[in-house]
């Protein structure tokens, strides 16, 4: 997926587009990848970047997950049932950083949730960057038992790393 030329989506507007303008190009152009949230956001990036943004003016993952979601809802689109329940790895993850050390589980595989409270142990800025959320989830997950054809979807890592923050919020008032 990396391998594909960085010129392939430069043009394709006349000016810089809106995030709804990608989804809608990206959905007539592969409306499979609406069902693929880590393809789709990969190509999203591509398209992004060669269209006027700067890599630190890409909308977070969320906000691309929350596009495609409205632009289903929109135009009536259910999700293909042969759609992947997992998603596969897209972006090169550096699975041999010596920090992800800390994040060793002493099971093989865990959840989500789990992985995501042991990501808040140790840093808690990543749970508000979900470009950095996903990508260290992707490194701690294919560390303890993940393959990188059996990740989670963007947008579940996200959803946990929100939930668990709004539950962190509660217990803190109490």
């Amino acid at each position: 997926m990396n391998n594909i030329d960085n010129h392939l989506f430069e043009g394709m507007f006349d000016s810089k587009p809106t995030t709804r303008q990608i989804v809608e190009k990206l959905a007539l152009f592969n409306p499979s990848l609406m069902d693929n949230d880590r393809q789709f956001c990969y190509f999203f990036d591509q398209i992004a970047l060669n269209n006027g943004y700067k890599e630190f003016e890409l909308p977070p993952y969320w906000s691309i997950g929350r596009a495609i979601y409205n632009y289903k809802k929109d135009n009536n689109i259910k999700a293909d049932e042969s759609a992947p329940k997992k998603s596969s790895l897209v972006n090169d993850v550096k699975i041999n950083n010596p920090l992800v050390c800390v994040y060793q589980f002493n099971i093989n595989r865990p959840s989500i949730k789990q992985i995501i409270e042991k990501i808040a142990e140790y840093d808690d800025y990543t749970l508000s960057n979900d470009r950095k959320l996903v990508e260290l989830f992707d490194t701690i997950a294919l560390n303890n038992g993940y393959s990188k054809d059996s990740l989670p979807k963007y947008w579940n890592i996200i959803r946990a790393a929100f939930d668990y923050k709004k539950d962190s919020k509660r217990d803190n008032k109490c």
